[in-house]
């Protein structure tokens, strides 16, 4: 085994324990926080999903998290809104507010 495939291994893990314990925790979304994420100074205040990992559509009240694994922080949002952004598209936006910041560096 080469340390190319040991660290995608690796990275494969750590993506799905996270994904795990925030299923637990009753995120039902989790989303990269990137592009598709709104912010203001640096804080998610919306998304639109594009590539989610997700239980289910998220509702009003329902737990979203923001991040990639090897980012150094973590958001869980809960949805204070749900917007449909065009008949055509079937994108939905999720407005939020964050409940928690976490850390996810070593």
């Amino acid at each position: 085994m080469n340390l190319f495939e040991l660290n995608e291994k690796e990275y494969l893990k750590k993506k799905e324990d996270l994904w795990r314990s925030l299923r637990e925790e009753g995120v039902v979304l989790w989303h990269p926080n990137d592009g598709w994420v709104k912010r203001e100074s640096k804080i998610p205040i919306s998304v639109t999903p594009s590539y989610p990992l997700k239980i289910k559509d998220p509702e009003v009240g329902d737990k979203i998290a923001l991040g990639f694994p090897e980012s150094e922080e973590l958001f869980v949002c809960k949805v204070t809104e749900v917007k449909i952004l065009g008949p055509i598209s079937g994108l939905l936006n999720y407005e939020l507010e964050v409940l928690e910041t976490r850390s996810l560096s070593q």
